[in-house]
């Protein structure tokens, strides 16, 4: 699960670095502060989670 959501928040930096022009530092910075995260897939061994930031924020 650790893993899944590592993932799920470099995408989501990927994500403000290239779509929203933010540098990668600010980018982590702002995804701990405000970002969510959703589980979606427990099954053994494959989870899934989704590393969200809310428009109002945007």
């Amino acid at each position: 699960m650790e893993d899944a959501a590592r993932i799920a928040y470099r995408d989501l930096i990927a994500w403000l670095t290239e779509k929203q022009g933010y540098d990668v530092r600010d980018a982590y910075l702002f995804s701990t502060q405000v970002g969510e995260v959703r589980l979606g897939n427990t099954v053994d061994p494959n989870y899934t989670i989704g590393a969200s930031i809310s428009k109002e924020y945007l």
